[in-house]
């Protein structure tokens, strides 16, 4: 496969590379400076600086598009992921997966600043969800940089908990690899199943 990577040079989205290309798909990390080059390189991916060049370069021809976060197109209001979805039905590409947050509800007490990246949050999900996509948003807990241990609790249903950014990962390169979760926005928690299991049947 070739996938790309919005957000490469993110602590999930490294090791996404490495799990990529560990595999043999050929992985391109979308990065927002030169400065993470080396490490994108050293986890196996060719890095490509974003700019709207960049992107033209980068997404055709993709099999599928992973969107990690931390990637911006530049001075613009339209948050980076939905700009990443205009790339990706433009040119066809079908597999569209999306890495959000379990950020919770707006409260009355929360800053300005958090209730505006929660209402953006939410916005760009469902335009996410209305688009004509084979389109997968995984809403991850409290990431942490513990060891994985390749058992997840995931779906619908999944409440509030931590996950391993390496499990994260290692939930985002199984779902590019078939038709898992398609058309669904689902939870991810640390939990008792397999990542291979929790994406082919995951819980309502």
């Amino acid at each position: 496969m070739r996938v790309v990577i919005a957000g490469g040079h993110s602590g999930a989205g490294l090791r996404l590379a490495s799990l990529l290309s560990a595999r043999g798909d050929a992985v391109v990390a979308l990065v927002p400076s030169d400065r993470h080059r080396a490490d994108v390189r050293a986890h196996g991916a060719r890095p490509v600086v974003l700019d709207s060049r960049g992107l033209v370069e980068t997404l055709p021809g993709a099999d599928a598009v992973v969107f990690t976060g931390g990637t911006a197109l530049g001075p613009t209001e339209r948050p980076a992921a939905l700009a990443f979805a205009d790339g990706v039905g433009a040119l066809g590409i079908r597999r569209y997966v999306l890495l959000s947050t379990m950020a919770g509800e707006a409260r009355a007490d929360d800053s300005p600043e958090r209730a505006e990246y929660l209402r953006t949050k939410a916005e760009t999900e469902a335009e996410i969800a209305c688009r004509d996509l084979d389109w997968t948003i995984v809403r991850a807990g409290r990431m942490t940089d513990d060891p994985g241990s390749g058992l997840v609790s995931l779906g619908g249903g999944v409440s509030e908990g931590e996950v391993p950014r390496a499990d994260v990962a290692a939930v985002l390169a199984a779902l590019v690899t078939g038709p898992w979760c398609v058309r669904r926005t689902v939870g991810l928690v640390g939990g008792s199943t397999p990542v291979d299991d929790a994406v082919r049947a995951p819980v309502d």
